[in-house]
């Protein structure tokens, strides 16, 4: 078990940190520790927003920049069902391979068969609201 002088290391850490490289490295430090290495941090888009405006939401990850590029050029927000899950309410959600979400469109299941080629097979969805409610 960490003890509470780790944790206070890590926020001094983090506020100490500039750039947005930086956070995101201290972060990874601590989710991979979990298993969690392909990390996305952001609000959730609208839909019908244009790649760039989708892109412009996030505010740190570890995704591959190609996985990233491809997950917003097609649109992915709007079949994503973990996306649908965090419209409908603030509730984690852990998957694992496409066939996680019972009921996922044919669009869905290609986007999780898409994700697979880039590393992402599993993963959990932790949602943080902020204070305008995204």
């Amino acid at each position: 078990m960490r003890s509470f002088d780790e944790t206070l290391q890590f926020v001094s850490d983090l506020q100490a940190a500039h750039a947005v490289d930086a956070v995101r490295n201290k972060f990874l430090s601590l989710t991979s520790l979990y298993g969690l290495d392909r990390v996305l941090v952001g609000t959730l888009p609208q839909s019908g927003l244009g790649p760039e405006e989708q892109k412009a939401h996030v505010l740190m990850h570890s995704w591959p920049d190609e996985w990233l590029d491809h997950y917003a050029g097609e649109d992915y927000i709007d079949c994503d069902p973990l996306a649908q899950m965090l419209r409908d309410g603030a509730t984690p959600v852990s998957w694992k391979g496409s066939d996680c979400l019972p009921g996922m469109s044919e669009r869905a299941q290609m986007m999780f068969d898409e994700a697979r080629a880039f590393d992402i097979k599993e993963g959990m969805v932790l949602p943080i609201v902020t204070i305008e409610g995204t």
